[in-house]
């Protein structure tokens, strides 16, 4: 994940290291999550209101443009 063009979090998903972290977190008794490796998006925001709009998803793999 890259923000104001600076590497922030790097992992991947489905890796050894994703699913041990992911088991050892807050998250790990929530049913389903993390199961969808491919395809889906995850909006969040932390009890506060939040807004998005315009968003773009560009595929990234090669070959596509």
């Amino acid at each position: 994940h890259w923000l104001n063009g600076e590497l922030v979090v790097d992992f991947q998903i489905g890796s050894s290291r994703f699913d041990s972290l992911l088991a050892a977190s807050k998250y790990h008794s929530i049913e389903g999550f993390a199961d969808r490796r491919v395809g889906h998006i995850v909006l969040q925001d932390h009890g506060d209101d939040v807004w998005f709009r315009n968003i773009k998803i560009r595929d990234l793999s090669s070959g596509s443009r």
